[in-house]
């Protein structure tokens, strides 16, 4: 028996954490095979984030696979 509903559940999505200069500002769910370039284009187009960046350019994009984004600004 695999469960209580008779099915495995895989973990095929994850919560992705925006930090910028290291705090916690959003978060979203995101699938695991994202690729890198997929969570900057949605980092970069979320309302907070550009309400914080104020239109400016992030100095360093650092990306943690299957857990966070940070935004050095």
């Amino acid at each position: 028996m695999t469960g209580f509903f008779g099915e495995k559940l895989l973990d095929d999505t994850f919560v992705m954490v925006i930090q910028m200069n290291g705090k916690a500002r959003d978060s979203f769910g995101a699938d695991a095979g994202i690729s890198q370039a997929e969570v900057e284009g949605l980092v970069l187009g979320r309302e907070k984030v550009r309400a914080y960046l104020n239109g400016e350019k992030p100095k360093k994009v650092i990306y943690v696979p299957g857990r966070l984004v940070n935004l050095v600004v």
